[in-house]
């Protein structure tokens, strides 16, 4: 028989750790502005065209808050 390929379902992407709120319940390790570790927008634009060549997924964006990434509009699955 043969073994099935594995196909993850479900990506939960941290696009940046900047947040603009310290809300007690957030288990993120978010600080105030986006660190100089998050991924530049070309870098992300290149991973959302990757992943569907390959399956496809749900993907959730996640962070601090995702929406402070540069370019979150510009992602495309």
């Amino acid at each position: 028989m043969e073994s099935a390929r594995y196909q993850p379902r479900l990506i939960f992407w941290k696009v940046t750790k900047g947040c603009s709120r310290s809300c007690i319940h957030c288990r993120a390790t978010a600080t105030e502005l986006p660190s100089p570790l998050d991924l530049p927008t070309t870098k992300c634009l290149n991973l959302t065209t990757q992943v569907p060549q390959s399956f496809l997924p749900f993907l959730v964006l996640s962070g601090g808050e995702p929406l402070l990434q540069q370019g979150v509009f510009d992602f495309e699955l």
